[in-house]
């Protein structure tokens, strides 16, 4: 089993977005909407400047193992001169909070605020 960590290319909105609907079912601010989310993943793909995201690669198909690419994104932060990482989740996921507490990230001061447009 050959495992890699690298950015994402053009291929992998498909892939993505079938990550990104097994992650919205479980988060109640998100719903899935694959073609939204597929506008999305293809936007920031053409705009690296705004963020280039990280796949895992199983055997050469793009997998969702948490940790490692946790794990990576953070390394890869800090070797850019980033000083933290943020994240957000549901309050009420608690399996999720408990996944990044084991990674070591703690409660923020900070609160979210949105405005659906």
């Amino acid at each position: 089993m050959k495992t890699i960590i690298d950015f994402a290319t053009e291929a992998d909105p498909p892939a993505l977005a079938d990550l990104l609907h097994e992650l919205f079912t479980l988060e109640s601010d998100f719903q899935p909407e694959r073609e939204k989310q597929l506008r999305g993943l293809r936007l920031i793909l053409d705009m690296p400047q705004i963020g280039r995201p990280f796949v895992l690669r199983v055997d050469e198909q793009v997998a969702g193992l948490g940790r490692l690419l946790m794990e990576h994104g953070c390394a890869w932060a800090k070797d850019q001169g980033m000083t933290r990482v943020t994240l957000l989740a549901d309050r009420d996921n608690q399996k999720a909070l408990a996944f990044y507490d084991k990674l070591g990230f703690q409660e923020s001061a900070l609160v979210v605020r949105r405005k659906p447009l």
